[in-house]
């Protein structure tokens, strides 16, 4: 009846069938801001009459609150009234600012890693567990600066605060970070693309949908580390 309801209004507005109106993304930060965000112009350019809101965060949105039309994220939902497809996978490394290696010792194994220090989530905040990288690469470590924001590690890194694991189509885009133990050090995560039932129809809703999977598909071969 929802449904109904919903596509009723649209009708009425004359927007079913017309790319007009606000489609809002729900994104994790790093893929909304760094990968999302710098792409969405050509969508727009396509479709003038559409307007986007993107809420690039590390938090949970709710569908069936309508947090979001369209949702980006590291963690497959459970079972419910939603469209859920993979959107792609992605690797991350580690990662150090040059001249944090100038005031540091080298690392020639994983061994050489105790000596150092880290940049992290704050893991009693972390939303979702697939985010909990550390724990998966050095799980003895100690972190000296934790941050809810993937932003804000990837700044403090670049300006020297230690290594982090990141998102390789992230770190990629900075000359200043050096990839560290890539042959042993190596992650593979997940993003999901998920709309409600009740919204899977609208046009705006399908040209968005339609647009992100192109430009992920499109630049398939950054997701990747070598």
């Amino acid at each position: 009846m929802e449904r109904q309801a919903i596509l009723a209004q649209e009708k009425v507005g004359g927007s079913v069938g017309t790319l007009e109106g606000a489609v809002r993304i729900g994104s994790p930060e790093g893929f909304g801001s760094y990968f999302l965000a710098p792409r969405i112009v050509r969508l727009l350019d396509r479709h003038p009459h559409l307007k986007v809101q993107l809420v690039a965060a590390t938090t949970i949105f709710s569908l069936a609150k309508r947090d979001a039309d369209v949702v980006i994220s590291v963690s497959r939902p459970p079972a419910g009234r939603l469209r859920v497809s993979k959107l792609i996978d992605y690797d991350l490394g580690l990662y150090a600012a040059r001249s944090y290696f100038e005031a540091h010792p080298p690392i020639v194994d994983a061994e050489d890693l105790r000596n150092h220090q880290f940049v992290s989530y704050i893991g009693d905040l972390l939303t979702f567990p697939e985010l909990d990288f550390l724990q998966h690469v050095v799980p003895t470590c100690t972190t000296f600066l934790e941050s809810s924001s993937l932003v804000a590690q990837l700044r403090a890194t670049l300006a020297g605060a230690g290594l982090c694991v990141l998102p390789g189509f992230l770190a990629g885009e900075e000359r200043e970070l050096v990839r560290v133990l890539s042959g042993e050090v190596s992650l593979t995560r997940s993003f999901w693309l998920i709309v409600h039932q009740d919204l899977n129809e609208l046009a705006r809703v399908k040209a968005v949908v339609r647009f992100i999977k192109e430009e992920v598909e499109a630049a398939r071969a950054t997701f990747k580390l070598e």
